[in-house]
């Protein structure tokens, strides 16, 4: 299952496994598709009656917590783009439509619930803090994610070279696994008080 559901195309390979009654399936990673960030099925799992769950809503009785694994903005030189043949630049579209898809999941979560750590979605609507679509919020969520670009890390003072943010940007080298656990300590302890956000979440002083 774990297999099935972290098969990137081209880093890893697909995984075939059998879904039930002699049906198989065989499986790509679901980054691929809308749900890179899957607080929306999440979402629908809690509150869809086919589910059997229906979860009550409200702030102080749905919480969704998002753990992210790192995240940068996609980004290519303009004169780069003009240069690139049709499967590069098919590649590379591919990646920026993971991230608005990422960041479309963020945008309809914050606008539909209340967060005590909102995420900045684009300039133009900011992070939502303002805005609920049905009046009164229907959970809390919070998303906490490792930025992996250099602006975001030096407002906490943590410098890091580009180049390694780049490999860190990979996901298909084991070896940076170690260093971003290392980093990620790092951004938590300068940026975040954990503890205060989670009680916040829940509703305690």
């Amino acid at each position: 299952m774990l297999r099935a559901a972290t098969a990137a195309p081209t880093y890893f390979d697909q995984s075939t496994i059998e879904i039930g009654g002699g049906v198989t399936g065989t499986f790509v990673d679901g980054g691929l598709s809308p749900h890179n960030d899957p607080s929306l099925v999440l979402l629908k799992l809690a509150r869809l009656r086919v589910y059997g769950l229906e979860w009550p809503t409200g702030a102080d009785r749905m919480l969704i917590l998002s753990l992210g694994s790192g995240y940068f903005r996609p980004r290519l030189d303009a004169g780069i783009a003009k240069r690139l043949g049709p499967l590069p630049l098919a590649y590379y579209a591919l990646r920026c439509m993971t991230h608005d898809s990422e960041l479309h999941t963020v945008a309809m979560i914050q606008w539909l619930g209340t967060s005590p750590r909102p995420i900045p979605i684009i300039s133009e609507i900011g992070d939502l803090d303002r805005d609920n679509l049905c009046g009164d919020p229907a959970f809390t969520y919070l998303r906490l994610d490792l930025p992996l670009a250099q602006d975001e890390l030096r407002k906490v003072g943590i410098h890091v070279a580009q180049k390694k943010l780049n490999r860190y940007q990979s996901i298909d080298d084991p070896a940076i696994i170690a260093p971003i656990y290392d980093l990620t300590f790092d951004y938590i302890d300068r940026a975040l008080d954990i503890k205060a956000l989670l009680a916040n979440c829940l509703g305690e002083t």
